[in-house]
């Protein structure tokens, strides 16, 4: 058998020629070696065997490596996506560092530097944790970045004054800055449209598809973009409704009415002075014969406790306390119940079915609306306030300016800030002590544990993340560190100051629990009235 490049007498199977060393197939019909290169044998004309099953397994092998690869992408994108959605939000902290506002997320270890100025009052995060939102002061244009991978983002729009965003952040509506003309907008984030002129405040729903706005003596109520009511109404009367803007409350000429369903209705003739609202909807107020009353959606209640004056008044549950010729009256609904005492009372709160009344004698006295009894819960109290789980603590005076913390009647700290103790909404409390050694510190489950000492400021995320700023010993520099629960490290050097960042909230939630101390964190010590 001659190869057919050079002509040489092969002997044996060969891959290659012995003399030219061309490489070699042999086909499968009549045996000759055919170069490698053809497609046919030269001989008989039969497609190469070889050459088929190579081509069949090439093929097989793109196949299995085009799945293969697809396979390793989804894995990738699948693990890169839980790593960066399946984090507690919100993932993101802001602070100010050489010159510049660092917007960071310190799980992917990226951050955007912006030249800008960002006070907390304008900044919001999607409730969702899909977008953070805030003015840049320096121009006055309302910003928005993509969480948590900040690679997204734009401007809203300029020249914003102040804004509302729904909970995922696709809607977002604001007053432009002119303090004549406050022109009311609503974004997509695509493109802007002008909703009205001459706006002195305004709410949304969550879900962005309500909107109540007010001008001078005239209220308007959109629902779907679509007008459903407008009235005057009494400009010294506030407005209320509840969370989801179904039902709304106004004064007009003295009488409350109602929007719900569709329907405008005349409640009660003879109102004086608005108390309070429920998130439902339901309402307390005080009528021209001084008297407190409850509507509770249905109808109004005279509830026949005249000239008192409010201690407190929830907006989840149907409880208000007043001070009512120096007794403590708890209005559950429409029930009264009086603690009688022989000292004025000065503060009062509840939490569900426990009610606390703080005498200025420094009696605390507590009661259950469902065991139906007062007792006499601690005694020379200064102060008292709740936990967003119903725990309660007190503080008394040990010296001047120096207070001890008291948690469910158990001694914490004898020196405490008292106007830096918060809740947050799972309940664990979190304060710092006075003194040369300032120690930041957690409650959690009524046990106590240390986070720092000697710090210069802290940012809550929750029990696993706190930031805060410590300077390094000889240094003229703060650096930021991160608290995991457990150990402390430090995130990044020469840092300034924090931008504390808040998220939306809607309703009556917003004014209890919101503080510049940090995210959805209450300040427990609110006030002191005496």
């Amino acid at each position: 058998m001659k190869c057919e490049s050079c002509g040489y007498e092969l002997d044996g199977d060969f891959e290659f020629c012995q003399n030219c060393g061309q490489e070699l197939s042999k086909c499968e019909m009549c045996k000759t070696y055919i170069p490698k290169d053809k497609k046919l044998c030269t001989r008989c004309g039969s497609e190469l065997k070889e050459k088929l099953n190579k081509s069949k397994r090439n093929l097989k092998i793109a196949s299995v490596a085009t799945v293969v690869l697809y396979l390793i992408a989804v894995i990738g994108f699948a693990v890169f996506w839980g790593f960066t959605a399946l984090v507690d939000y919100p993932n993101l902290v802001v602070y100010n560092k050489d010159g510049l506002v660092h917007i960071a997320n310190f799980d992917l270890t990226r951050a955007s530097k912006e030249d800008a100025l960002i006070k907390p009052v304008n900044t919001r995060i999607s409730q969702d944790g899909s977008k953070f939102f805030y003015i840049n002061e320096n121009v006055n244009s309302l910003m928005y970045v993509e969480l948590p991978a900040l690679r997204k983002g734009g401007v809203v729009d300029d020249s914003v004054k102040e804004f509302k965003i729904s909970k995922t952040g696709d809607l977002v509506y604001y007053v432009k800055l002119s303090p004549h003309e406050r022109k009311l907008y609503k974004s997509d984030l695509t493109s802007p449209e002008l909703i009205a002129e001459g706006v002195v405040d305004f709410k949304i729903s969550p879900d962005g598809s309500k909107l109540l706005y007010t001008t001078e003596d005239v209220v308007f109520y959109y629902k779907e973009d679509n007008l459903e009511f407008s009235s005057a109404y009494d400009t010294n009367h506030p407005l209320y409704c509840d969370v989801e803007l179904d039902c709304i409350c106004f004064v007009l000429d003295g009488k409350l009415n109602t929007y719900k369903d569709g329907a405008v209705v005349e409640v009660y003739d003879g109102v004086k002075k608005m108390v309070s609202c429920l998130q439902d909807g339901r309402l307390y107020f005080h009528n021209k014969a001084n008297s407190l009353c409850y509507y509770d959606l249905k109808e109004v209640k005279v509830l026949n406790l005249y000239y008192s004056s409010l201690l407190y008044a929830g907006t989840k549950e149907p409880v208000v306390i007043v001070d009512s010729a120096n007794d403590a009256t708890v209005v559950h609904g429409d029930r009264t119940i009086t603690l009688s005492i022989n000292s004025t009372p000065v503060k009062a709160s509840a939490s569900g079915k426990k009610v606390y009344v703080l005498s200025w004698d420094g009696h605390l006295y507590s009661r259950d609306l469902e065991e139906g009894r007062w007792e006499v819960y601690d005694t020379n109290v200064d102060d008292f306030g709740l936990s967003a789980k119903g725990d309660i603590l007190t503080s008394k005076t040990v010296q001047y300016q120096y207070f001890g913390l008291y948690f469910n009647r158990k001694l914490i700290n004898e020196s405490v800030e008292k106007s830096l103790v918060f809740s947050d909404m799972e309940g664990n409390i979190i304060f710092q002590t006075t003194g040369d050694e300032k120690v930041l510190c957690l409650i959690i489950d009524g046990e106590t544990q240390i986070v720092t000492i000697n710090f210069e400021n802290y940012y809550y995320y929750g029990p696993e993340r706190i930031y805060y700023l410590k300077r390094t010993p000889g240094s003229s520099y703060t650096d930021l560190y991160m608290y995991d629960g457990v150990y402390e490290y430090i995130m990044d050097d020469k840092v300034y100051s924090f931008v504390p960042v808040r998220e939306e909230t809607y309703g009556y939630c917003e004014e209890e629990s919101y503080s510049l101390n940090g995210f959805e964190i209450f300040r427990v010590f609110e006030y002191e009235k005496r």
